[in-house]
């Protein structure tokens, strides 16, 4: 990834962590995260990438890789790693699917909540 000119948050970065600073930057806006395809793409890239062995990498390995907006993307606009896996046609272990449906089933009363709040229909 080549930036054309430096904005001040990179000018502060030291000259010896800009290549570091610039393999975290994120390569997409955040509104392309919401095309599917594009989170895909990018898991695949990352994949390679680094070697990595699963079929898509674990939260944690891009956590430490610095990919929190990627994670962010998956958890909050496509459903999960859990339906993300299922997408993929991933194996899925049965305490990952669990979880999964727990997180679905907060998210529902969440969203049924807002709807009742925006009503003003509290109790």
């Amino acid at each position: 990834m080549r930036f054309l000119r430096l904005n001040w948050i990179q000018q502060s970065v030291p000259v010896l962590w800009r290549p570091q600073f610039q393999q975290v930057a994120c390569t997409y806006s955040t509104n392309k995260w919401n095309d599917i395809n594009v989170v895909i793409k990018e898991l695949g890239s990352i994949r390679n990438r680094y070697n990595l062995k699963t079929v898509y990498p674990e939260t944690k390995a891009l956590k430490e890789l610095g990919y929190l907006d990627l994670i962010h993307a998956i958890r909050k606009k496509h459903g999960g790693f859990g339906a993300l896996a299922q997408r993929l046609g991933a194996p899925l272990k049965p305490h990952v699917f669990e979880s999964h449906k727990k997180v679905a089933s907060r998210q529902n009363r969440r969203n049924k909540r807002a709807t009742r709040i925006a009503r003003h229909d509290l109790f």
